[in-house]
């Protein structure tokens, strides 16, 4: 298995507040959904793997990084928003 590591800058320390370093492995494959209640579980999964990324990277990354991952990440799914959502 190829392992891709990146180096990201991390938030500078606040007064006496340090900022502590963290490292995310994303190595383990989503299990297949067999039925309702495995995509039951997957979307649970997903909400609480979303939230505990989105804490670490907040509390972990500058403002200035946080804030361009935002808008890049919201700019990729823009294309959702260019076509009329009919209900």
């Amino acid at each position: 298995m190829t392992m891709n590591q990146y180096t990201i800058y991390k938030a500078q320390k606040t007064g006496d507040q340090e900022i502590d370093s963290a490292v995310i492995t994303i190595d383990v494959e989503i299990p297949e959904a067999t039925d309702k209640n495995s995509l039951i579980d997957w979307e649970s999964q997903a909400n609480q793997q979303a939230e505990l990324l989105e804490r670490i990277l907040i509390n972990t990354l500058p403002g200035g990084v946080y804030d361009r991952l935002f808008a890049r990440m919201a700019e990729r799914k823009a294309s959702l928003f260019k076509v009329p959502l009919l209900l």
